[in-house]
């Protein structure tokens, strides 16, 4: 398994805070707390969920790719543009083009240019990719479920993620 990378694993409580803020009276221990324990569970969590997808020879990113493209599907749009992909995943394009490229070389996708607009590549999941998502799909729910099921109760879950909701528009109000 990959390192997760440096996490600041020392609860800021007690004398450690009050140290703390003699040093640096402006901070806030008890965000800086919380967002550093956020950060650490984030990242176990990709780390596993990296390693799970790299046995079916995919990554994060590619891995999204193809399901951005299944979301389409099940909507009725078998295709997409590659700057609506970027858009949704919120990448670049370049980025996008990038794993494009190597799910065109494993069979994963298929990319063409527009009829009308032959300056317009269109982007579609073959049957390939259609049959690794069904293979990967229940392995990552067996993966993921247990994580949330066995630490939280539907009430706690539905506060997490309404507590999610607000720090990730706070975040995009930064931006």
């Amino acid at each position: 398994m990959s390192e997760i990378g440096p996490r600041l694993r020392v609860p800021l409580r007690g004398e450690l805070m009050t140290k703390l803020l003699q040093r640096y009276p402006f901070f806030d221990c008890e965000c800086t707390d919380l967002l550093n324990k956020l950060r650490t569970v984030s990242k176990e969590i990709d780390v596993r969920m990296e390693s799970l997808l790299q046995t079916k020879g995919l990554s994060e990113g590619k891995f999204f790719v193809l399901s951005f493209l299944l979301i389409q599907k099940l909507r009725g749009q078998s295709e997409a543009r590659p700057s609506e992909i970027a858009e949704s995943l919120g990448v670049t394009r370049a980025t996008i083009t990038g794993l494009l490229d190597g799910l065109e070389r494993s069979g994963l996708v298929d990319r063409r240019h527009d009829y009308e607009d032959r300056r317009t590549v269109i982007v579609s999941m073959t049957y390939d990719a259609l049959r690794l998502l069904d293979e990967i799909m229940p392995v990552i729910n067996e993966f993921m479920s247990p994580l949330v099921t066995k630490s939280l109760s539907l009430d706690e879950r539905s506060t997490l993620y309404e507590l999610l909701g607000k720090l990730d528009a706070g975040c995009l109000e930064e931006n």
